[in-house]
């Protein structure tokens, strides 16, 4: 299928711009996450206010973060927020040979994007530590993640900010890690471990 990149797509007029807190943001995004180059904004709205229609569904955006995020809001206040990510120069539309607008990262939205995803992932591996110390089996989602190819770079930095919080304790969780990641990334966290097992702050 072959997509034209745009910033504007005739018959499609843009909100906003409106104010968005952090938390909007990152709620925001997580719905991104998985729509983009999959849906237009209309999805990524429904999935923002909460619908469970079957489209919904089909698109993956039922489990995630920001899903419901504005539940109560009107379509209109909910597209404001998504299209001002437009206005800001974090969004495109990626437009289909059959003219559909789909939503695509422009390449600040996408360096956005894998911050917000690091910072969401490392919530989650720091919400295992005391668990996989106590014998718990290691259960992070990224582990079997499908996105992008961006992936590996959001994992790249998710392990940064690891080190940056990370202590003595964290030595189980991050040995489980290593073992279930990539030859590349296997690598970064290794060196994580070599500082923490030898003390070096």
């Amino acid at each position: 299928m072959r997509i034209q990149r745009e910033r504007r797509v005739p018959g499609v007029e843009l909100t906003g711009p409106v104010g968005l807190s952090v938390e909007e943001q990152q709620a925001i995004f997580s719905v991104l996450d998985a729509a983009v180059y999959s849906a237009g904004r209309t999805s990524v709205m429904m999935a923002l206010r909460g619908s469970k229609a079957e489209k919904i569904r089909r698109l993956g955006l039922m489990d995630l973060p920001g899903h419901g995020f504005y539940a109560g809001w009107s379509e209109a206040d909910v597209l404001a927020k998504i299209d001002t990510c437009f206005h800001r120069g974090w969004l495109r539309f990626e437009r289909t040979r059959e003219g559909l607008p789909l939503i695509g990262y422009t390449d600040e939205g996408l360096e956005k994007a894998k911050g917000f995803a690091a910072d969401l992932w490392l919530k989650e591996v720091c919400g295992q530590a005391g668990a996989v110390a106590g014998g718990a089996a290691l259960q992070l989602s990224f582990l079997m993640s499908v996105k992008p190819e961006r992936n590996l770079d959001t994992v790249l930095i998710l392990v940064e900010r690891v080190a940056a919080v990370a202590d003595a304790s964290w030595l189980p969780l991050l040995r489980a890690w290593r073992e279930a990641e990539t030859k590349r990334i296997r690598r970064y966290l290794g060196a994580v471990i070599e500082r923490l097992e030898g003390g070096v702050c």
